[in-house]
């Protein structure tokens, strides 16, 4: 579910990394949210990634994944998966509805995903 519930602040974002088919029949979906900045900080974060031909799902505790401008990062079982984006194109505005100010990025991206043993 992509849904939470919750005081939202005056400043919130979120950035998601969704795939459509990568190399192995693999498929990813990540995000990394901030509905309140201060105390306490309300963060929603996940790093999934789907094997299409067996159903297997592996996931990262929230705390294990983040997101960068162009990369997304988890730690799953040990390993360090990093999911790259090459921007090809780009639509963003920024609006303010209450007090509430909100800043909305879609980009169209060339993925790249590696895991730490240097697999792709």
């Amino acid at each position: 579910s992509k849904r939470y519930y919750g005081e939202y602040g005056p400043h919130w974002g979120y950035r998601f990394i969704q795939s459509s088919h990568l190399p192995d029949n693999k498929f990813l979906w990540t995000a990394d949210a901030t509905f309140r900045i201060g105390e306490p900080e309300a963060k929603y974060n996940y790093f999934k990634l789907l094997d299409g031909e067996t159903g297997e799902l592996v996931q990262a505790p929230s705390v294990d994944t983040y997101q960068q401008d162009c990369a997304g990062y988890a730690y799953i079982d040990g390993v360090k998966y990093v999911a790259e984006i090459e921007p090809l194109g780009q639509w963003q505005h920024d609006y303010k509805g209450g007090d509430t100010n909100s800043r909305m990025q879609l980009r169209y991206c060339k993925l790249k995903l590696s895991k730490g043993d240097g697999s792709k």
